[in-house]
């Protein structure tokens, strides 16, 4: 098994996500100001854009591996160590949260209320994704295969599943705390992601013309008028629909031709990205609950917000980074100490 190479254009994605994230999640841009820049047209992409490359990166993980069964996929060693992966970073930046809220707004603070939001991402804005990374880690697997062996068909099978998906919570009348944390909104976007690299056939450069045209008009409708789709009543302008604008156009920046060029600060925040995100996130939350801001002027404000997101949270993953992995080692030592008793004690019984 060879070793990937970095893909220095996800890892621009990814950056430009970051950055998305962090400017969109400003205070100032309240719902009149995100329609009055334009912001469902570019800004809007950030989780779309992160559902799209885990789909492409997780499966150029797996097609290096060569694993081509559901047994050899759900491996039990992989997916303990993915989950920790995110776990210790989402619970340490939970912890600060937790704490914040504990001396500095104890008022608003219960213990109910803190084990809520451990379950559901934490406080603040764009915490919902924390719970999403984790149903990614168990639904990508089955999202892989049903790509990897249908193809296309599997692609627009992804879609009618995310279609019955919105139509069922709007039937049903899911509560919005709920369908924001189900990462079946994305299924899409995700399986996208997974046809990207898996598929060997280009798509004719008038596909995606058409296709990001109609999402283009869709977009233009759901936000510039009142017109409210039938189905897709939550999320409405980043969800399913959403992807006939933002897939051709990530598929047609992955489809760029790579050099042999490095990017080490790109990289660094590409690898740190999740740190980022977490840090942003709890930053964003404290300054929000002290009503806080570095100077009047909104641009400067969202500068130093990206440079101290990336600055912390790189810094963030240097520490936790290596304390994981060696979590991750002792894990997996241990787990294999219990299954080579349990054999043990198996042999004996036979005898």
């Amino acid at each position: 098994m060879s070793k990937l190479k970095r893909d220095y254009i996800v890892d621009i994605l990814k950056v430009v996500a970051l950055l998305f994230v962090i400017i969109i999640h400003n205070s100032y841009f309240n719902d009149e100001r995100v329609i009055q820049y334009g912001f469902p047209f570019y800004l809007k992409f950030a989780v779309p854009i992160f559902m799209i490359l885990s789909g492409y990166v997780l499966t150029r993980s797996y097609e290096n591996k060569k694993i081509n069964t559901l047994k050899e996929a759900y491996d039990k060693e992989y997916i303990i160590n993915r989950i920790i992966r995110f776990l210790i970073p989402y619970l340490f930046i939970i912890f600060l949260q937790i704490v914040f809220r504990f001396f500095f707004m104890s008022n608003d603070f219960s213990i109910r209320d803190s084990i809520y939001y451990l379950i559901s991402g934490g406080y603040g804005k764009g915490g919902y994704y924390n719970v999403l990374v984790f149903q990614l880690i168990f639904l990508f697997l089955l999202l892989y295969f049903l790509i990897k062996k249908k193809g296309l068909n599997g692609l627009v099978i992804a879609f009618f599943i995310n279609l019955l998906y919105e139509i069922l919570q709007s039937s049903y009348m899911m509560s919005d705390s709920a369908y924001r944390l189900i990462i079946l909104r994305y299924i899409f976007f995700i399986s996208s992601g997974i046809y990207m690299y898996t598929s060997k056939d280009e798509f004719k450069p008038y596909v995606g013309a058409i296709s990001a045209a109609l999402g283009a008009i869709y977009v233009l409708i759901v936000d510039y008028t009142s017109y409210n789709p039938l189905f897709i009543t939550k999320w409405k302008d980043t969800s399913l629909f959403f992807g006939f604008y933002v897939i051709p156009i990530v598929y047609n920046i992955l489809k760029i031709k790579r050099r042999d060029i490095k990017l080490k600060f790109i990289s660094l925040v590409s690898k740190a990205s999740y740190n980022i995100f977490l840090v942003q996130m709890l930053i964003y939350y404290i300054f929000e609950c002290l009503r806080y801001n570095f100077t009047d002027n909104v641009l400067v404000n969202i500068l130093v917000m990206i440079v101290m997101s990336f600055l912390l949270g790189i810094i963030f993953y240097k520490i936790e980074s290596p304390i994981t992995k060696k979590l991750i080692k002792k894990t997996n030592n241990i787990d294999m100490e219990i299954s080579n008793t349990i054999k043990k004690v198996l042999l004996k019984e036979d005898l």
